[in-house]
């Protein structure tokens, strides 16, 4: 029989391996639900949320889990305020593949039916869960798809998710392309490391002696001279981001998940991605370039000696996250889809944000088929 609790901080401590063993069992594995992504962002933004992890037993067996943070919050740019449950880290760090953590063997229909009864039948002040970008695959957004319920409104918006297979290494994968795309290719990367000084650094989990605060604050300037110049709110800025990221990657580093790429000019950075590898995949997670390098496609070699390196150590899939960005689309065809939920329950504010979404909806839809006259 499943029991479901709300885990104590001393528990969730004392959790990690048995925590990490469920995600890794998980059909679609995210490093952005391991203990460890979920525990430091417990430290650095958990403070303004009611934090709430569900630890679901069978028996003694400890078969699910599902990190969730409470608050009031403006959700939607609404003049008015929600009370918001949320997966943790959903509204800061833009994690993706999200799921209820469970084991394989496991009745995970059964789970997410008694998960959501928990949601409505024991916390019953709330206005608002929000399920950002689960993984569509994964048990708790094949069940909202396929279930109505009594007890809210469900909405929900879809973006693409670009990945690529390691089928049989690199040179299979580049065999691929079309002539003049591969030759193209090769011409621009020969141009750039040509150049005098101008070399590629990794850090990963064979690194030694490395300067992993350097490496991040070059990320965070590289990252910042791009959005400025392409004038984008980049939400990956302010002190508690830096905070969250400068610890994570020592985290990462010493669980050999982290990697960070460079190509520089005399030891002085131009290009960066940042990524993890998790379960066999690596992750394209952020990135920033200097744009008076931008004439020599720098990024574009980048990814291209991310993804040859990361195929030679047999990683299974190059995972380019959420976004149909074009420099994500040059490189494959290939999609998941990342659907992200708003549960609307039916009290007084539920359907206040319910109605305000849709009268949103319906202006924004107004103003573009008027533009497009």
């Amino acid at each position: 029989m499943l029991a479901i609790k709300i885990a104590s901080v001393q528990e969730i401590a004392d959790s990690r391996d048995q925590w990490n063993s469920l995600v890794l069992s998980m059909e679609l594995p995210s490093v952005f639900l391991t203990w460890d992504w979920i525990t430091t962002w417990m430290t650095y933004f958990g403070k303004k949320y009611k934090v709430f992890i569900l630890f679901i037993h069978d028996g003694e067996e400890l078969v699910g889990i599902l990190p969730l943070a409470q608050r009031i919050m403006r959700f939607d740019n609404s003049f008015f305020s929600l009370n918001v449950i949320t997966i943790c880290g959903g509204l800061e760090l833009y994690p993706d593949h999200l799921d209820i953590i469970h084991s394989k063997s496991s009745d995970v229909k059964l789970i997410v039916e008694q998960i959501l009864k928990f949601l409505v039948q024991k916390l019953t002040v709330w206005d608002l869960i929000y399920f950002p970008y689960l993984a569509e695959e994964g048990a708790l957004c094949s069940y909202l798809q396929s279930h109505d319920s009594e007890g809210f409104r469900i909405s929900s918006a879809r973006i693409m998710a670009p990945f690529i297979v390691n089928e049989d290494g690199f040179n299979y994968f580049f065999k691929k392309f079309k002539r003049k795309k591969r030759y193209n290719l090769k011409r621009e990367r020969k141009k750039l490391f040509l150049m005098p000084n101008v070399r590629m650094k990794t850090i990963d989990d064979n690194s030694d002696e490395v300067d992993l605060d350097k490496a991040l604050d070059e990320l965070f300037r590289l990252h910042e001279l791009r959005t400025q110049k392409k004038g984008i709110l980049s939400t990956f800025a302010g002190r508690k981001i830096r905070a969250f990221h400068r610890d994570i990657i020592h985290r990462f580093y010493e669980n050999g998940w982290l990697r960070l790429h460079f190509i520089e000019e005399n030891h002085h950075p131009f290009a960066v991605a940042y990524g993890f590898v998790f379960a066999g995949r690596y992750s394209y997670y952020q990135s920033g370039m200097n744009p008076e390098w931008e004439r020599l496609s720098p990024g574009k070699v980048l990814i291209s000696e991310i993804i040859k390196n990361e195929f030679d150590k047999e990683i299974s899939e190059f995972d380019f996250l959420g976004g149909e960005n074009r420099y994500k689309t040059f490189w494959t065809s290939q999609t998941r889809q990342l659907v992200s939920f708003k549960l609307y329950r039916k009290n007084f504010g539920g359907t206040a944000g319910y109605i305000y979404r849709r009268f949103r909806d319906l202006i924004k839809k107004l103003l573009k088929n008027g533009s497009n006259k």
